[in-house]
Parts: C-alpha cells; structure tokens; sequence
C-alpha cells in the first residue's frame, strides 16, 4: 500500500481552495498530515481541521467490505431547494483534480451526468461519508463558478 499516494488523494480531495497540492506543502506539514492519517487508518476521526482529511484516508483505506460507521452530518443529504439542485445541470467530463477522480473513473464515471445517476457513491469502492461530502461540496463550487 503506497500511502504517500493515499495522503495525496485525500488531502488534494480535501483542501481548501488556494491550498496547495500535497506535493507542495512543506515537509514538515506532510508530516504532519501522515500522522493524523495514521490515527485515521485505526479508525481515530476526529472533527476539527482534519476532519475532512482524515475520513478520506478512512474511506480509501478501509476494506470495502467493512460496515461503514454511522456518522450524523449537519448537511442534508439530498438537495432540498432549487439552488441546492442547480449542480444537477453540470456537463461535460470531471475535471482530474475532482475530488476521488481516479477512484470515480475506475468505476467508469468520467462526466457530471454520469455522476449525477449514481444514488449512493459510497457504493464505490474507496468512497466513504467524507468523500462524498467533499464531492458534493465541489459540485456546489463548480455550480457556483458556472452560473456567476
């Protein structure tokens, strides 16, 4: 297991805009990133800053056939109001630095539309309650960015 990948695609996944890509970050930093990822690994989420990082590296590291933990977010689910919905009507392809590319092209979702179908993500492998979190917090962005 490569997890100097695993940290790179959660914490390019996770960021911030204007953050920059794991690569970029300063040693120390990573460092510090792989620790709270080990803790995350053993099933240690914490909220706080990381919170998001570290339940990335819980959903691409835990084994798909391991029960998915319930979680309480202070986020709805579904898309309650017309502007909530208004990323439904994104198209074209995902751009690479989407948020679980790589794990969402090797199930064969490539575009907005085909994303769109899909009712439960935590069906793909690698994708877990966080991702789809940071999935659905970049459609709103990219929604945004479109219809500004």
């Amino acid at each position: 297991m490569d997890y100097v990948q695993i940290y790179r695609e959660a914490w390019n996944a996770t960021k911030k805009p204007g953050q920059p890509d794991y690569d970029d970050l300063i040693e120390e930093y990573r460092n510090l990133l792989a620790q709270r990822a080990a803790g995350a690994m053993n099933g240690q989420i914490t909220d706080g800053p990381f919170g998001a990082f570290e339940g990335m590296v819980y959903d691409l590291t835990r084994p798909k056939s391991q029960k998915e933990p319930e979680r309480v977010d202070d986020e709805p689910e579904e898309p309650t109001t017309p502007e909530e919905k208004e990323h439904l009507d994104l198209k074209g392809p995902l751009p690479k630095d989407f948020p679980a590319h790589d794990k969402l092209h090797e199930a064969g979702i490539n575009t907005y539309g085909q994303l769109n179908k899909v009712e439960d993500l935590t069906t793909i492998e690698g994708v877990g309650p966080a991702t789809v979190k940071a999935i659905k917090k970049r459609l709103k962005a990219d929604a945004k960015s479109l219809n500004a």
